[in-house]
């Protein structure tokens, strides 16, 4: 395991780095992006792979900015207008 947090001369935050397996108990905080797959991710949280959840929690969204939209074209996709419904958007 390579971990890398603090510059001591500059107080700089560097960032983490965990190879191989690992188990996390407890909270934990990042103050930047995290990626999972990817070394340089670009959103808070960039996923690359297979994923799996067994309950995921989103907003609602709109028509003009759905919930979950498709990469490169952000206004298609699913969202809810109101309480019980999906709708989709094109």
């Amino acid at each position: 395991m390579r971990i890398q947090v603090m510059s001591l001369a500059s107080s700089t935050i560097l960032g983490l780095t965990v190879q191989g397996n690992s188990t996390t108990t407890g909270d934990a905080y990042f103050a930047g992006n995290v990626g999972i797959g990817t070394a340089n991710p670009s959103a808070t949280l960039e996923v690359v792979g297979i994923s799996s959840t067994s309950l995921l929690y989103i907003g609602a969204g709109s028509a003009a900015t759905p919930t979950i939209a498709f990469n490169g074209d952000t206004n298609t996709g699913l969202y809810s207008p109101g309480a019980d419904s999906i709708a989709l958007v094109s």
